[in-house]
């Protein structure tokens, strides 16, 4: 784009592989929101490498780097694709659990806030469901050790220990909405459709590439060869 004479930055880029399936997208527009998971470059590169042999992509499933829980893939009777992502939880006794990773989009901090409403009394009304909690977390790991009664311990395992202590998490892809290379809104319904689409977007500008590589050669062999014969004319008097 040219504003005043200056090169400025252009309206949109094309990388070589489709960024919003590497890095994920998440947001609120006007009258549109989108929730784009995180895939595995490396299965993004494969199922690249499928098209361009005319083969079948294969299904491709989120993956967040580092993240040591379950992802499990749900599919509804209609169809419709979600992902239960689990943290890691584990029982050390019958009044003391370990939790050593938190969901996707769960932070430390958060996680700490929920620990603290269940130390709550309301007021010494009621009795706390846990009894306290320890952090032993790095700068990659998290780590909460978090200690109750036997008798919150079998409440816990009644209604499930993942589920009362909020370490897991729904993911749907059916909001993935996107700008397509006219500028208009759409919506996808699995990674492989953006795939698709960013396949032969990225194919015709190779061919544009292609295209403006020969034509600066043209022209660099061209000055060339009127330097050549301004020296030759020179030499021959």
């Amino acid at each position: 784009l040219d504003d005043g004479g200056q090169s400025i930055e252009p309206e949109w880029y094309m990388p070589i592989l489709p960024t919003v399936l590497i890095n994920g997208g998440h947001g609120i527009g006007t009258g549109w929101s989108t929730d784009v998971p995180s895939y595995n470059p490396r299965d993004i590169v494969e199922n690249l490498k499928r098209m361009m042999n005319h083969e079948v992509m294969e299904p491709m499933h989120p993956w967040f780097r580092g993240f040591k829980g379950q992802i499990e893939l749900n599919v509804s009777k209609k169809g419709e694709v979600s992902y239960c992502i689990s943290g890691i939880l584990g029982k050390v006794n019958d009044t003391t659990i370990q939790v050593t990773e938190l969901p996707v989009g769960k932070w430390t901090q958060q996680y700490k806030e929920f620990l603290e409403t269940l130390l709550d009394t309301d007021g010494g009304k009621k009795e706390p469901f846990i009894k306290g909690y320890k952090e032993f977390h790095t700068d990659t790991s998290v780590h909460f050790e978090i200690t109750m009664s036997e008798k919150s311990m079998r409440e816990a395992e009644e209604v499930g220990l993942y589920k009362k202590f909020q370490l897991q998490r729904n993911l749907s892809i059916s909001n993935m909405h996107l700008f397509n290379a006219q500028g208009q809104i759409t919506k996808y319904d699995n990674p492989e459709q953006i795939m698709r689409e960013f396949y032969e977007l990225r194919l015709g500008y190779y061919a544009k590439r292609k295209d403006y590589m020969v034509g600066d050669m043209e022209r660099q062999l061209s000055v060339l060869d009127n330097k050549c014969r301004f020296i030759k004319e020179v030499i021959a008097g």
